[in-house]
């Protein structure tokens, strides 16, 4: 299979692409991995998972907040919009 690159003169790619890729090793052949095979992978800190368990966690706190049972604020930046207004969200993240 060839190259599907197109290069600055207007012709596409004369070398073979990659095993399992649109492209020659020249133009990015690369198998992209995910997860914790990834090479960028370091703590997991910032995992979709971690990520949404976090606003879920923020979004207790304010109900809290508002309710009375909880007299002081998380630690670190405000949230643009606060999630109680955002009702979409808010839904989607309780939805289990």
């Amino acid at each position: 299979m060839q190259c599907k690159q197109i290069k600055k003169n207007g012709q596409q790619c004369k070398n073979y692409g990659a095993y399992g890729c649109k492209t020659c090793r020249y133009h990015g052949a690369r198998k992209i991995t995910y997860g914790t095979n990834s090479p960028n992978y370091k703590h997991g800190g910032r995992t979709k998972e971690a990520m949404e368990s976090r606003e879920r966690l923020r979004a207790l706190n304010d109900i809290g907040i508002l309710c009375g049972f909880i007299h002081r604020k998380m630690r670190g930046r405000k949230p643009i919009k606060p999630l109680l207004y955002d009702l979409e969200r808010f839904k989607q993240l309780f939805k289990e």
